[in-house]
């Protein structure tokens, strides 16, 4: 069980009022970020796995204004609320939809399952692509002498 999973069981079975948000995927991060900037700049677009794996992509504003309404919300009280946006679009369906707009092919690449599978030859425990962000994080800040956050934000994208 991940992380998160656990945190959310202890905070559960704790007795402690609690509201749990938890959004599928922020749009502005997958589908602009993964996607978005890298098509419109004529760059490789990056698919973790085959990108056929079904995402309710949402704006960080939207999951905000929910946050926002649950706050003294008794109905929120003791609940986990998935959060989502109003249609289901995997990666490639994504891509499909940047090459209509720009009106030209959009290169992309399945990096992620070449990974898996060298990962499984070598006889390594499964990691998710999301871990190895995590890792990433955790590389650049111990080769930084700095304490600002910025290398992070410049390599990974988001704050």
């Amino acid at each position: 069980m991940s992380a998160k999973g656990k945190t959310e069981d202890y905070l559960q079975a704790s007795g402690i009022p609690y509201t749990i948000i938890a959004p599928n995927a922020f749009m502005e991060i997958s589908l602009v970020g993964f996607v978005g900037t890298p098509a419109v700049m004529g760059q490789t677009v990056m698919i973790v796995g085959e990108g056929r794996r079904k995402h309710s992509f949402i704006s960080m504003n939207d999951v905000a204004t929910f946050i926002l309404a649950t706050i003294d919300n008794p109905s929120a009280i003791n609940q986990r609320l998935l959060l989502g946006g109003p249609e289901v679009l995997s990666f490639r369906d994504v891509v499909a939809i940047y090459k209509r707009v720009l009106e030209r092919e959009v290169a992309n690449n399945r990096f992620f399952a070449t990974l898996v599978a060298h990962i499984r030859q070598a006889g390594l425990p499964d990691i998710r692509f999301h871990d190895l962000r995590h890792s990433a994080a955790t590389f650049v800040k111990k080769c930084t002498t700095t304490k600002s956050p910025k290398p992070l934000v410049d390599r990974l994208g988001t704050p």
